[in-house]
């Protein structure tokens, strides 16, 4: 029988040298002051106290890696977390590792420090785009219509967002979430609905860079009204 041996697994003190180490390195690397597609504190918190299913964790836990805001949020519900379960250090090394994946990925390509990710985005053009739902009802989601509308195609950039809401929508104040299944908000944004002669016209800007390719549920409502939901496709940018 194998003798068992502590130093074998990764302890509680080695995650928080691995954690130490790496949170340095993305604070400098991406430190993200705008909070650029960072996903919503309570998707952050889900992450940390185990509540999402670890093959369901991609989008999140590539976010965390690359951006200090988030990083700090996690390290700090961790903390607060004082039973610490199986799967918490494999989500810990698996972040880490991301990081330190892309930090050496940008050293070699670029012969010396990274630089920060969300200056590398910043550059990208933001891209203008319309979504027509006139043809759905004012009282039910897209996929609840007898014929329903095709699922919108939005690539994974800095969209200025036109959307034509279903025929009886009022003017006002809107909200906007971008949902990932089994996450939660991964991106949301405001803005006003008005007619402009030919229909009711809700702009948006919102930044869906940070996320990965798949299907979302777009979320709107008006001022403290129901959500009504609709099918999304994101999709990397050709």
């Amino acid at each position: 029988m194998e003798e068992y041996r502590p130093e074998q697994h990764f302890t509680r003190n080695q995650e928080k040298q691995l954690l130490s180490g790496v949170a340095a390195a993305i604070k400098t690397e991406f430190p993200n002051p705008n909070r650029c597609g960072c996903p919503e504190a309570e998707a952050v918190r889900n992450l940390a106290r185990r509540r999402v299913p670890l093959p369901e964790t991609g989008a999140l836990v590539d976010h965390i890696a690359t951006c200090a805001p988030c990083f700090d949020a996690y390290t700090r519900f961790r903390r607060r977390r004082r039973a610490v379960r199986v799967a918490g250090p494999i989500v810990v090394a698996v972040i880490c590792l991301i990081a330190l994946a892309v930090l050496w990925s940008d050293r070699v390509h670029h012969g010396g420090p990274a630089k920060p990710a969300m200056a590398q985005l910043s550059r990208a053009p933001v891209r203008k785009l319309t979504i027509d739902w006139r043809g759905t009802s004012t009282t039910r989601s897209a996929e609840s219509q007898r014929s329903p509308v095709p699922t919108p195609q939005l690539p994974l950039a800095e969209l200025d967002l036109t959307i034509l809401l279903p025929i009886g929508t009022e003017d006002g104040a809107y909200s906007a979430e971008f949902r990932a299944p089994r996450v939660g908000v991964v991106a949301k944004s405001d803005g006003t609905a008005k007619w402009d002669g030919n229909a009711e016209t809700l702009s948006l800007r919102v930044d869906l860079r940070a996320l990965t390719a798949g299907e979302y549920v777009l979320a709107l409502r008006k001022d403290g009204s129901s959500w009504r939901t609709y099918s999304v496709i994101l999709e990397e940018i050709k």
